[in-house]
């Protein structure tokens, strides 16, 4: 019996790698994202507290140069926190993009996967049919060697078409 081969087997491990590599990328931007995310919930975190600090000093009367100070650290952690969820939007798209690129990666293989599931079938049923010819086969020459009188020798592989 001849092992099962698939012609398209080259092709579907070229997609599966495909697949894997998207899937990658896709975890990798849903980590950047969610990176992004955070550092932005940092940044308005500190921006709060600077916030803070600066209404506190303001109330208590520091000098000008303190408040200035105060109020560029601020504007420091409202940019970055903008920033970052600029970045965060950016790589929800790219998570999106991917994630379709993902669901298409994963129609082609299961499309070759069920090519091959259904080759593999045809090639089951035709060993099938082989392997009863050769029972068919064999049992006709018992008959004929039991209907004769002379012995007739019946090899395990035996006659086939």
């Amino acid at each position: 019996m001849t092992a099962f081969r698939f012609a398209l087997d080259p092709l579907l491990r070229v997609r599966r790698v495909e697949l894997d590599r998207v899937r990658q990328r896709f975890a990798e931007s849903r980590r950047a994202e969610v990176a992004h995310r955070e550092g932005a919930a940092a940044e308005q975190r500190a921006a709060g507290e600077r916030s803070r600090a600066l209404a506190k000093a303001l109330a208590a009367g520091v000098p000008a140069e303190s408040a200035r100070m105060e109020m560029e650290a601020l504007d420091y952690h409202d940019r970055r926190a903008r920033e970052h969820e600029g970045a965060a939007a950016d790589a929800a798209q790219r998570s999106h993009e991917l994630r379709s690129e993902v669901v298409d990666a994963q129609r082609r293989v299961r499309g070759l996967e069920l090519l091959r599931e259904r080759a593999f079938e045809a090639y089951q049923r035709a060993q099938a049919r082989r392997a009863q010819i050769r029972l068919d086969e064999n049992a006709a020459l018992v008959r004929a060697r039991n209907e004769s009188d002379e012995p007739t020798l019946v090899e395990p592989g035996g006659p086939s078409t």
